[in-house]
Order: C-alpha cells, then structure tokens, then sequence
C-alpha cells in the first residue's frame, strides 16, 4: 500500500474515503502547508471560512481545504475528501525524499507505507478528527449491495454501527448507474 488503495488477498480493495484532521503543533497555516508537501500558491483563498475558522483555502483542482484563523486553542483544520486522498498522499510523500549516493530516495522504513507515515505525520503534529475507511467488493465476488440491504432488513447483519444508508442511483430511464450502502453515521 504506497498510497491510499490496498488489494487484500480476498479480493476486497480497502480505501481511505474522507480524511479530517487539526494541526496543534504550529499555528502558522505555511508550515502545516509545508508540512505536507504544498506552498500557498497551490491553494485559492475563498471569500470566507467555515466551522469558527475565519480563513479557508482551497487545493486548485481538488477537494482539500484547509482551514484557519480560528480560536488560539482551535488549531489548523484540514479536510480531504476522498477523490483527493491520491494526490494528498503523492504531495505528502515528496517530503519524505532525501539525496542519497544514488540519486533521490524515500526516508521510509520497507515496513511501512505513505499512508501510514502520513497518519504518523498528523498523530505527531495534531489529531485525526474523522476518518472513513471504504471496503469495495469490486465485482461482488462475496454480496451485492442489493444483498447487503437485505441482509440488514432482516437483521442478519452484525455491526457495532446503528445506522445504514442506502444511496441508489439511476439515470432518468432507471438504470442502474450505482449502488453504496453506508454503516455509521456523519455526526
């Protein structure tokens, strides 16, 4: 897993969907930036901030923003939806490059992968505010979404989460163009 998509030998691919996190360690939004492999001219400041937070930026082309100006205690808040998790990895994993005899390399133990080293880089500077972790069944090898609501209607389904949300959709002449059933809730 060098970024955010893992095959396990079952088939099944496990994916980083949304990735929410607040920086404590600086409050200076160029080092969080930094920190992360961008400088402020990869961002657009938007009109006004969200969520306390007086200032937002935005990634050009992508769905990351970073949030600041707040509260002194309130910290940088970051959010990265999942079609820009990819490219929040590539970004992050330019900093872990170093020179060595042989040209450019990763300062990254075989042990390890990007991801995991990102999710190190925020426990060490902040705090993970919310993560979503989706599991696709690419080709439904194991149940088809269809399946999964049925087995939940019928209570045969064991989860430490309450809620399920089942999102269809279709085009105007009702085919089928996507099925995801969600566990948990966003609050």
């Amino acid at each position: 897993m060098e970024g955010n998509l893992i095959t396990l030998d079952n088939g099944l691919i496990v994916s980083v969907d949304w990735l929410s996190f607040t920086v404590t360690s600086t409050a200076d939004v160029v080092d969080v930036l930094d920190m992360f492999g961008y400088v402020m001219d990869d961002f657009t400041r938007m009109p006004k901030g969200a969520r306390g937070y007086k200032t937002m930026f935005r990634l050009n082309g992508y769905s990351l923003s970073v949030l600041c100006d707040g509260n002194s205690d309130m910290g940088i808040h970051v959010d990265v939806a999942g079609s820009a998790i990819g490219e929040f990895v590539r970004s992050f994993s330019e900093t872990l490059k170093v020179n060595t005899p042989f040209g450019e390399g990763y300062d990254i133990d075989f042990d390890s992968t990007f991801m995991v080293a990102l999710l190190e880089r925020i426990r060490d500077n902040g705090h993970v505010t919310r993560i979503d972790v989706a599991i696709d069944d690419i080709g439904c090898n194991y149940f088809t979404t269809d399946d999964v609501c049925s087995l939940y209607g019928n209570a045969q389904i064991v989860s430490k989460f309450r809620n399920m949300r089942n999102v269809v959709e279709s085009e105007v002449s009702g085919r089928k163009t996507g099925h995801t059933v969600y566990f948990g809730s966003r609050t």
